[in-house]
Formats: structure tokens, C-alpha cells, sequence
């Protein structure tokens, strides 16, 4: 982040892991305080293309989403409005959520 904020003035957006937040909230904080967008990259990294909902009912995907945006608001004090799927792949169903 150095190089970016305080040398070149550069903004970034950094897609987070919500339990790689809550594991080390200060890095989380620091991205934030540089002026940088903190974006949501689900709770822990689950592949949405190869997960098998046996359910049907998207609750799975629904709290990986959600508790990834709740973690961060938590910590950081802003709530994230961009996502980005793990491995750059999901389904219509997740991508409703």
C-alpha cells in the first residue's frame, strides 16, 4: 500500500476475505484509512461454481456473501458494495444473492 497511496497517490480496491478480516483487522482498518475501497471476496473462499446447494435454498450462499460484508462493515466501518466470486466463477443463484 505504500507504493500505491503515499508515493503515487494510486487508489486501489482490495477484495477481502471476511475471515482473513477478522483474523487481522488491521490490516483491514489500514486499507481503509489509505483512502482505498475495501470489497467484499466472500467469507472463506468457497468455489460457488462447484458447490452443490442440496438444499436448494441459497442459504449457504446468502451468509458466505452476507457475513463477508458483515465482517468488514464490523471492522472497518464501510460496508462493501462490490463482491468478486472466488476463482472468478459462480452461478446464476449465487450471483442473485
Amino acid at each position: 500500500m505504500e507504493i500505491l497511496g503515499e508515493k503515487n497517490n494510486v487508489k486501489a480496491s482490495f477484495f477481502m476475505l471476511g475471515i482473513n478480516v477478522w483474523k487481522n483487522p488491521a490490516s483491514a482498518k489500514a486499507v481503509v484509512e489509505a483512502g482505498h475501497e475495501i470489497a467484499n471476496h466472500t467469507y472463506g473462499h468457497i468455489n460457488f461454481y462447484t458447490y452443490k446447494d442440496k438444499d436448494k435454498t441459497g442459504k449457504i450462499e446468502k451468509e458466505l456473501l452476507h457475513s463477508g460484508n458483515i465482517i468488514i462493515k464490523e471492522v472497518t466501518g464501510v460496508e462493501p458494495f462490490l463482491v468478486r466470486f472466488p476463482y472468478g466463477y459462480s452461478k446464476p443463484d449465487a450471483e442473485k444473492v
